[in-house]
């Protein structure tokens, strides 16, 4: 007989302090590796791999998987996040100089600012070329290296090279978030640099565009994964070809929903009436947070679930999600700065701002739970004490130091990219006069050297999506081995190599039409 119920049983004093400690170590280990490694994700990952199957045990299989689930709404979460923030941070800004007067008209323009979705659109030939060499490199090193040098079959050398050609857009959401200043920050009107976030530039935008598309790519591939390496002409009941196009056709359809103005603009005013209808009755006068928040959740969740349906990825959805609602919150933010610019007083949102409601309600859960249980899940299946045989081990370096050149060769076209920009020679006023020649000559010259290496280090790391072609490529024994090497280690590298770059060189990427 079916259960009606499920048994409250008291938690033993041991499971409780594993969990306890556990969400605390990785808040903890997120900040080390921050501040030793310039990337909070890898000491999640290694929280993940301590307490996980890998290495300790300590948690029970149930609790693992628990935990990834919730990870993977982090995920989803850290994405549409990351689209919210770019939109909103870029008009924060816009009203801030607006308001105070005091920024100058060329950091105004040479940030990329004003409208992201249009930055979008404008570098989107850039970043399908970018996002096609890091596909294309990656598989055909693959198979030389895996189907000729290690003598692996082509099936496997297919899955491997499919979970080698993605990107790991969550990764890079992470690290560019860690870099990059929170849009609750008040912006420091005496520095333009310090509001800049790398995120709403132009090559934050050629690089979130790419990934996105290696993911699209990746997913795609991993719909005909189970027919390349099973010998079966169909995948999941379905025509192979109808399992390759319909992915293919759901994720070009939802980028027209963001990039053609027409339908992007429809969409937004419907998001914006279904508030104003919601928000006029009596009820909601001293409930407009909630109101707000039931519009963002209904809003992503109908675009990750229609996508996911559709048959294209819910990390998409979430993404197109995240690119409307902004855009919709940031018709707001323009409306505000037109009533600035005609004098009257002006009042900034709260309660019916995406942007607030966000980081009033699920903000507080996604950072110091949801964020970290998504890494920690990816440290969960990494089959670390496996990885050590000696013929495994300098294969996985190999691949790995491969994978890396594949990966990095998509920085070249920064270097053959014409600048195109109007503003491309556009360079902050300096304090000093003898100090402002040195500057600029110095980035003049390097220029172009240090984005093209921001990109090129930033497309590095797999992540998330790697594992997950990976696994269900039906990868076991060495050629597994090898592929988690190659992922961990490329992903460890990229974003430890990023973290530093940014660091020390962050004005220096971001310097010219690239910033």
């Amino acid at each position: 007989m079916r259960a009606r119920s499920a048994p409250y049983d008291q938690l033993h004093a041991v499971d409780v302090l594993i969990i306890s400690s556990f969400i605390y170590l990785l808040n903890v280990a997120r900040n080390v590796s921050a501040y030793l490694l310039c990337a909070g994700s890898i000491g999640l990952i290694g929280i993940g791999m301590l307490y996980g199957t890998p290495i300790a045990q300590l948690m029970h299989l149930e609790w693992q998987k628990t935990i990834h689930d919730l990870g993977y709404i982090g995920l989803i979460l850290l994405i549409f996040e990351g689209v919210i923030f770019i939109l909103i941070c870029t008009a924060l800004q816009l009203i801030a100089n607006r308001c105070f007067c005091t920024l100058a008209p060329p950091y105004e323009l040479t940030g990329g600012l004003f409208t992201r979705l249009e930055d979008l659109q404008r570098n989107i030939v850039l970043s399908i070329i970018v996002a096609c060499t890091g596909v294309i490199v990656p598989i055909g090193l693959s198979f030389l290296l895996l189907c000729i040098g290690y003598e692996y079959s082509v099936q496997d050398g297919f899955a491997c090279a499919a979970a080698l050609a993605t990107t790991s857009l969550g990764t890079t959401f992470f690290i560019l978030s860690t870099q990059s200043p929170h849009p609750a920050d008040e912006p420091d009107i005496n520095c333009p640099e310090a509001v800049k976030d790398i995120r709403h530039t132009r090559i934050g935008s050629v690089l979130l565009s790419a990934a996105l598309i290696d993911d699209v790519i990746g997913l795609v591939l991993v719909s005909i994964l189970p027919a390349v390496t099973g010998h079966s002409t169909t995948t999941n009941g379905e025509p192979i070809i109808e399992a390759i196009l319909r992915p293919i056709g759901v994720s070009v359809a939802l980028f027209i929903m963001v990039v053609v103005r027409p339908v992007r603009e429809t969409i937004t005013s419907v998001i914006r009436w279904s508030c104003s209808c919601l928000l006029r009755p009596s009820f909601a006068r001293n409930g407009e947070g909630s109101v707000m928040l039931f519009m963002l959740v209904v809003a992503l969740s109908f675009f990750a679930a229609g996508a996911f349906y559709a048959g294209a990825s819910l990390l998409l959805g979430a993404w197109v999600a995240g690119c409307l609602v902004g855009h919709a919150d940031e018709a707001k933010w323009e409306s505000l700065n037109a009533q600035t610019d005609s004098g009257e007083p002006h009042r900034f949102p709260h309660q019916r701002s995406f942007r607030v409601t966000y980081e009033r309600y699920i903000q507080p859960i996604q950072t110091p739970i949801l964020e970290p249980f998504f890494f920690a899940s990816v440290g969960f299946a990494v089959p670390f004490l496996d990885m050590w045989d000696g013929k495994v081990f300098w294969r996985g370096i190999v691949y790995a130091s491969l994978m890396t050149l594949g990966k990095m060769v998509t920085g070249l076209w920064i270097l053959a990219w014409p600048v195109g920009s109007p503003h491309a020679d556009m360079e902050p006023p300096a304090t000093k006069p003898a100090e402002g020649v040195i500057a600029s000559s110095r980035t003049k010259t390097s220029r172009p050297l240090y984005p093209s290496l921001f990109l090129s280090l930033a497309m590095v790391a797999r992540g998330e999506i790697g594992l997950i072609v990976a696994q269900l490529g039906g990868l076991t024994g060495e050629p597994y081995l090898v592929v988690m090497w190659a992922i961990l280690l490329c992903t460890v590298g990229g974003a430890v190599s990023v973290g530093s770059l940014l660091r020390r060189k962050k004005k220096l990427c971001l310097a010219g039409s690239w910033g």
